[in-house]
């Protein structure tokens, strides 16, 4: 089957795609700010269950402040490369 992309979207093909980064990267900022980074006006909710999708919660709910978390570059090494490489997949498919 032969398609011509052109027949869709910019919009449409955007919301289809992702990318997942070779190196983790997390900002000092909240872990609900680092799920949502990929789609910045997300629901409480739906960074929930992005982070539900990621089977990340548990360990989330699990930190001092759970969603609340301020997360930095070197914080909280344990975890950084498990909770970057599964919050940004599974923001992306909310």
């Amino acid at each position: 089957m032969e398609l011509n992309i052109k027949q869709f979207q910019q919009k449409s093909l955007r919301r289809q795609m992702s990318f997942v980064l070779q190196e983790t990267v997390l900002f000092h900022a909240p872990v609900w700010q680092n799920i949502a980074y990929g789609k910045p006006n997300c629901t409480r909710a739906e960074i929930i269950k992005a982070a539900g999708m990621a089977n990340a919660s548990e360990f989330i709910e699990k930190l001092s402040d759970g969603y609340d978390t301020v997360l930095g570059e070197r914080g909280h090494d344990s975890f950084r490369w498990t909770a970057a490489k599964n919050c940004y997949r599974a923001c992306s498919d909310t």
